[in-house]
């Protein structure tokens, strides 16, 4: 018999949100009704939980007494409420509770939180987007952690002929949030000196996602400074992504954030047929092969992304190599594979 399951995250349904958490959490609420083995889906939403807190317990309270099944998709103050929350009020409903871990770096919430240690081995398992994490959080006392691809519900491109004619201005994007800490800067600066060195009109740069507010002023005099090679294009629903990353030669990632775990812009690409050129900062070198679906650098010599960009320009016939690797790779990461994985995990 079809029993009945409830997500707590971010879901802001009808709201224009492009980060990883509520992406993510929204495509795990559709692939589970698609997959129609739940009788109904419940979901206790996080979206503006201050202004909107007796609404968020009222929900949470209706999926302990309804739902056999729960799965946290929650970060940083989410988890440090509805940890404990769960763990003790558990001791009377009893329900199977899966935990998502959204980012790459509970282990840095863990050391800031251990209480919460105790809460999340009370949980069914906690699935992570990394084997490197799963080690780190073993050694930390997590005895539940389990690694768990992050996916997407997208038709791959299709490669033709006419994708492999390169010519410049050879188009580089970035496609994440717009902050000083996911490298932004860096691309920008970055592209402006190929130009220097290989000659004007070789590269341009196209930048999409939301602005964060505290870089605007910043990320504006760039644009402004670097206009003859760089434009900023707006934000783009996560379904429209490979649609228009297809046609870009290179994806851009130089990422330094903190929390940064398995982007799910990294598989957008994929489908787009589209290599990436990133720092090997948090989980990046299990996620790129060198030569093979891009190219790595060091994140501490950010110098050494533009000559990874030449290194790009020069080497034509592997960038075709790459794009038709990208289509493989991206064969991991579907919905339907993953979703499979997680139903036999919770009703077995």
């Amino acid at each position: 018999m079809k029993k009945r399951i409830a997500i707590i995250g971010h879901f802001a349904d009808k709201k224009e949100f492009y980060d990883g958490q509520t992406v993510s959490t929204r495509l795990l609420r559709n692939v589970l009704e698609k997959s129609n083995a739940f009788k109904k889906i419940c979901k206790v939403d996080t979206y503006n939980y201050r202004k909107n807190f007796l609404k968020v317990i009222f929900s949470w309270l209706y999926s302990q007494f309804s739902c056999s099944y729960i799965i946290v998709m929650l970060s940083g103050n989410g988890l440090k409420f509805f940890c404990p929350l769960l763990y003790y009020s558990n001791k009377i409903f009893k329900r199977k509770i899966f935990h998502r871990v959204i980012g790459g770096e509970l282990d840095s919430f863990l050391t800031r939180n251990p209480k919460c240690i105790k809460y999340m081995n009370s949980f069914e398992v906690n699935w992570v987007q990394s084997e490197k994490l799963v080690k780190k959080l073993e050694s930390m006392g997590i005895e539940n952690a389990e690694y768990l691809e992050n996916f997407r519900d997208i038709t791959p491109v299709k490669l033709s002929n006419e994708s492999k004619k390169f010519e410049k201005p050879f188009k580089f994007c970035t496609f994440c949030r717009v902050s000083k800490s996911k490298g932004i800067g860096l691309a920008i600066e970055s592209v402006a000196k190929v130009n220097e060195i290989l000659g004007d009109d070789t590269a341009v740069l196209h930048i999409y996602g939301p602005i964060e507010d505290i870089y605007e002023e910043e990320f504006n005099a760039l644009l402004d400074k670097h206009k003859s090679c760089v434009e900023y294009k707006g934000s783009v629903p996560s379904e429209e992504a490979t649609n228009i990353l297809k046609d870009y030669y290179m994806h851009l990632f130089p990422t330094t954030w903190s929390g940064e775990g398995f982007p799910g812009t990294l598989i957008d690409c994929y489908n787009a047929a589209l290599p990436t050129i990133a720092s090997d900062w948090a989980y990046n070198t299990e996620l790129i092969t060198e030569d093979e679906t891009g190219y790595l650098y060091d994140w501490q010599k950010p110098e050494l992304l533009t000559q990874k960009i030449i290194k790009s320009i020069e080497n034509k016939d592997n960038i075709w190599h790459m794009k038709k690797n990208c289509l493989k790779e991206a064969k991991k990461y579907k919905s339907e594979a993953v979703a499979k994985k997680i139903i036999k995990r919770i009703v077995g």
